[in-house]
């Protein structure tokens, strides 16, 4: 059976032409070009590593 694949560029975050932000393939999920920015595309966490990385999983919520 082949893998149904599915390309997502989540709303609310920056919308990329080159590429898609997550591929799912089978129950697998791919990312690309994830940052640490808001939905108003400001950088959260300047300096903070750990708050750059909670604001990208956010953004993947």
């Amino acid at each position: 059976m082949p893998i149904q694949i599915e390309r997502v560029n989540p709303a609310g975050t920056t919308q990329p032409t080159a590429y898609t932000q997550v591929v799912r393939a089978g129950k697998t999920l791919y990312f690309a070009g994830q940052t640490a920015v808001n939905e108003k595309g400001e950088l959260i966490g300047k300096g903070d590593m750990r708050a750059q990385v909670r604001q990208v999983y956010e953004n993947l919520k």
